[in-house]
């Protein structure tokens, strides 16, 4: 368990039924509730059915089917969740791939159990980090589109340029925001 005591909920996407087990069984005796998926399409299937998912640890070479990185691909599509590749695999064309997939960790098989659940804990710490700047984000662009003050936003690093304006900076300087996002494109 958890700092909080809540169980997390790991997908553990592994084809190789030995390695899998003993997988699941270290995982669990560090406290992780663990469902576990032989295949790509098996782990898309468990993941859109089963919400209660908090971590997907992903093996690259599913054997027959779909690889590890399109099935992350399909799942990161559908949900935003922290992924950890578990993979043999230490050349750095692999290890680039999956990190134009998700950027939560890359754990190679032969590491300890210490080792993946340090990388586990880390991924999760990220994600909820990456989480509360999304809703920074969201909140911050409500308040500038709401404010009724005229409010633009420039990068003073690039001449100035205008990035973005509030419809109250409209409404006071008359230029419509495709203007203004034109003369962005064309500055650029």
């Amino acid at each position: 368990m958890n700092n909080n005591n809540i169980q997390l909920n790991v997908l553990l996407v592994e084809d190789e039924a030995i390695l899998a087990l003993a997988e699941k069984r270290n995982l669990e005796s560090y406290g992780y509730s663990v469902l576990w998926a032989s295949s790509g399409e098996d782990a898309i299937e468990l993941f859109r059915n089963d919400p209660s998912i908090n971590i997907i640890l992903m093996d690259i070479n599913l054997g027959n089917g779909i690889l590890g990185t399109e099935a992350a691909k399909i799942i990161l599509n559908h949900k935003d969740i922290p992924l950890i590749f578990v993979s043999s695999h230490t050349d750095k064309e692999v290890v680039t791939k999956t990190e134009g997939i998700t950027s939560y960790g890359y754990v190679v098989k032969s590491s300890t159990m210490t080792v993946l659940d340090a990388s586990i804990k880390m991924a999760l710490k990220l994600f909820s980090a990456n989480q509360k700047l999304k809703e920074s984000e969201e909140m911050f662009m409500k308040a500038f589109q709401f404010c009724p003050t005229p409010m633009a936003i420039h990068d003073i690093s690039n001449r100035n340029v205008f990035m973005d304006c509030n419809p109250a900076f409209i409404a006071i300087t008359g230029y419509k925001k495709e203007e203004i996002s034109l003369a962005k494109r064309h500055l650029n």
